[in-house]
């Protein structure tokens, strides 16, 4: 699958389309189809260097979209939304 990366901090061209495995869910974890994904200032912040993360990284920590995978059978909701959590979650 596709996700922005980014591998050095700097400008906006620091932005990288990279191929990245499939994620697999681990327990009580389900792979979302993300839908639409918020980026905001402080994903700008980490690419800018302003703070650090380890390289490389995906910005963006918002979403939602629909459930595709999981790994016990267990009961999803047709769609899911994810909270903030740490870059690339």
């Amino acid at each position: 699958m596709r996700a922005i990366q980014v591998h050095e901090v700097g400008g906006p061209e620091v932005l990288q389309v990279a191929e990245v495995d499939q994620p697999r869910p681990g327990p009580g974890e389900a792979v979302v189809e993300v839908a639409a994904s918020g980026v905001n200032f402080l994903d700008v912040y980490y690419r800018e260097g302003r703070y650090s993360l380890p390289l490389p990284f995906t910005p963006g920590a918002e979403g939602a979209g629909v459930p595709q995978r999981q790994e016990r059978r267990e009961r999803l909701s047709a769609r899911a939304v994810q909270p903030p959590l740490p870059i690339g979650s």
